[in-house]
C-alpha cells in the first residue's frame, strides 16, 4: 500500500486552478481529483491503480507559514509586503490544502 500526499497552498493559485478543472464526481472535489490524476501519470502501470482511501483537510495559515510561502513568490519584496500587510490586517485568510491518498498498484514486478 502508497500514501501520496500533496499539499497546496489555498492562494490566489488554487482558486484560479480548481475552476478550470472539469469531469469531476459530484460526490469527491475537484483537488482529490487532481491529485490522483498526477499520482496515476507517476505509477509504472496505472491501470491497476486501486483507491484505498482519501482524506482531505485544511488549515489557516499562521503569519510565518504565510511568509514562507511568499519567500518563494516570483514577485519582488515590494509586493510581498504589501501581501504581508494584508494579511497582518485580515484581508488575506490562506489556508494550506492537504489531500493523503492511500491506494494499492503493482510495483515492477505486478504485485501490488
Amino acid at each position: 500500500m502508497g500514501d501520496f500526499v500533496i499539499r497546496l497552498w489555498g492562494l490566489v493559485s488554487v482558486a484560479f486552478l480548481l475552476p478550470a478543472i472539469g469531469g469531476c464526481s459530484s460526490s469527491e472535489s475537484k483537488l482529490v481529483t487532481v491529485c490522483e490524476e498526477v499520482l496515476k501519470l507517476r505509477l509504472l502501470a496505472p491501470a491497476g491503480y486501486k483507491r484505498v482511501e482519501i482524506k482531505e483537510s485544511n488549515e489557516p495559515l499562521n503569519r510565518a507559514d504565510y511568509q514562507r510561502y511568499l519567500a518563494g513568490d516570483e514577485y519582488g519584496p515590494l509586493i510581498q509586503g504589501a501581501r504581508m500587510k494584508d494579511f497582518d490586517q485580515g484581508r488575506v485568510k490562506p489556508l494550506m490544502f492537504e489531500v493523503l491518498i492511500t491506494y494499492d498498484a503493482p510495483n515492477a514486478y505486478g504485485t501490488p
